[in-house]
């Protein structure tokens, strides 16, 4: 009997062993305070339904159409499961939106045509498709030059993001005298008015939702609903961010420069106090590393308007192209300097042979 108890009270006391110690296996530890906030702040969206009733630019899209809501519902979940580019839609719109939205109301047009932007360029100023578009509103070259952008291998105004979003509203306002419906002429901006006015005659159909179009502009209208959908209300779909993570505009002052010789860009860096990389990044409509002779409107970072006026004046280096058949000796003669301080100006050695293209510092001051 005894035995027995002892035999009882050991398998009782191992079962029990056993027990704590697959309890403890299966026990999640708890978690980090670093994955606490990653569980906090990454919960995913509350509904991926669409809305029962939805417009763009102030028109009703007819949702009741199956076909209608299949592509809304496509273009939406393909945008919304981005959410590396949604989180930068977002980032991005409170610094371009403002402007975009000003120039729309004094103009009269619907605000949802802000959205045409994030859908062409992500909200990015220097960017350029492989068809040649190029710019926050990816304007064609010759579209740029009708809607009155300078375009050529100095000055690329599509990269402009003020002057360009001018001239896109300027090209939507005259979209939508020629279509009935924001759609039909939001489709153009895509397609091009003529192509659309051709293929509504051709398949006498006005209606953008039954024309047969290319693939791209089928999905355009789509696409920038999407972007209205999550964008206007991000929080309903699980995007949360705090005031301090938004980019912020770039503040800066606008100087009109008039060059009498081509001048190089890191000049302009220099008079402004500022790095060769920032003034780029502010006027990414320049595409060269020098400005020929000629009036230019450039952008330099807030407050430096009047040191940079000063500082131009007198340190403004000018330069010369190098063209073919020029050699140093043709070069200084020329400009009415000596071979020597040439060579010291542009670091360059005796043995060192220059080559058309090739910049020149020519002098410092004026």
């Amino acid at each position: 009997m005894e035995k027995f108890v002892r035999y009882t009270l050991f398998s009782l006391l191992g079962g029990l062993i056993i027990f704590v110690v697959l309890s403890f296996h299966n026990v999640h530890p708890l978690p980090t305070k670093i994955e606490r906030i990653r569980i906090i702040t990454h919960q995913p969206p509350l509904t991926y339904r669409l809305p029962e009733e939805i417009t763009f630019c102030d028109e009703r899209i007819p949702l009741e159409k199956r076909n209608v809501w299949e592509r809304l519902d496509k273009e939406f979940l393909l945008a919304i499961g981005n959410t590396p580019q949604v989180l930068l839609w977002l980032k991005r719109s409170n610094r371009y939106f403002p402007y975009i939205e000003k120039r729309l109301g004094e103009e009269e047009l619907p605000e949802d045509l802000k959205y045409l932007a994030v859908i062409e360029s992500d909200l990015i100023q220097d960017v350029r498709s492989p068809v040649g578009a190029a710019g926050p509103w990816q304007f064609m070259k010759s579209t740029a030059r009708i809607m009155g952008l300078r375009v050529d291998g100095v000055i690329d105004e599509r990269y402009d993001f003020h002057r360009s979003t001018d001239a896109a509203i300027k090209y939507l306002k005259r979209l939508s005298q020629s279509f009935d419906g924001w759609t039909l002429s939001v489709a153009a901006y895509n397609l091009g008015m003529t192509r659309i006015q051709t293929e509504m005659k051709r398949q006498r159909i006005n209606d953008y939702y039954y024309l047969e179009l290319p693939e791209e502009t089928e999905r355009y209208v789509f696409r920038a609903i999407a972007a209205k959908l999550i964008l206007s209300r991000p929080e309903k779909f699980g995007f949360f961010l705090e005031k301090d993570q938004y980019y912020d505009p770039i503040p800066h002052d606008i100087v009109d420069l008039k060059i009498r010789r081509t001048t190089s860009f890191k000049t302009i860096a220099h008079a402004s106090q500022t790095y060769l990389k920032l003034i780029k990044e502010l006027n990414p409509q320049i595409r060269k590393l020098y400005l020929p002779r000629g009036l230019y409107r450039i952008k330099i970072p807030k407050g430096k308007k009047d040191i940079f006026e000063e500082n131009f004046g007198k340190s403004v280096r000018a330069i010369y192209v190098i063209k073919k058949g020029d050699n140093l000796t043709k070069i200084a003669r020329r400009h009415n300097i000596s071979i020597s301080q040439l060579r010291r100006l542009n670091g360059i050695p005796k043995a060192e042979t220059i080559y058309p293209g090739q910049t020149l510092i020519i002098e410092q001051g004026t």
